[in-house]
């Protein structure tokens, strides 16, 4: 596999799809996020052809989200694409920065998962040819998602007002 600028990326690693075993209503705070963005609109479930350009693209997504500092909302859960907000803010802040520059809306999806701790987390999924990454900034790490201590709870589906259901852990799989 060559990427666009005819790099071979054979050395880039893989994953696996995430499986999902229903549907879920999303939480409040994306759903005012959405209705005030229209981020629903025109969305539809992607892959993209994973290259050593896309993947460098990842990583500096991630490292502006890991070089700002974590701000937690006062008042309320409000989401909003913020490289100094919150885990979700900043998963909003890397995905707009990505289809930027090219990326499908559908191929970026938020992940809520629950950390090894019990704290809930949120982070940014990439559905490729290679599988499925996640970005989080918690981590400071792309990753497969399988390769995260984490119980993943529910993900958005792109041009849908539910998500979907994952009920899983890293651990059981």
């Amino acid at each position: 596999m060559a990427d666009e600028n005819g790099q071979e990326a054979t050395d880039l690693p893989e994953s696996q799809a995430m499986p999902a075993s229903g549907w879920v209503v999303p939480p409040k705070g994306w759903q005012a996020y959405a209705a005030a963005t229209h981020s629903e609109e025109g969305d539809a479930p992607a892959s993209v052809t994973l290259t050593q350009a896309k993947w460098d693209q990842l990583w500096d997504a991630l490292g502006k989200a890991c070089a700002t500092p974590y701000h937690s909302d006062v008042g309320g859960d409000l989401w909003e694409a913020d490289w100094q907000g919150d885990c979700e803010d900043k998963c909003l802040a890397m995905r707009q920065q990505l289809v930027g520059e090219g990326w499908p809306m559908g191929a970026l999806r938020l992940v809520l998962c629950e950390t090894e701790t019990g704290e809930d987390h949120c982070v940014l999924s990439v559905e490729t040819n290679r599988g499925v990454f996640v970005l989080d900034e918690r981590a400071k790490s792309v990753v497969s998602w399988r390769g995260l201590p984490y119980t993943w709870l529910a993900r958005e589906y792109p041009g849908y007002s539910v998500w979907q259901k994952l009920s899983l852990s890293s651990a059981e799989i």
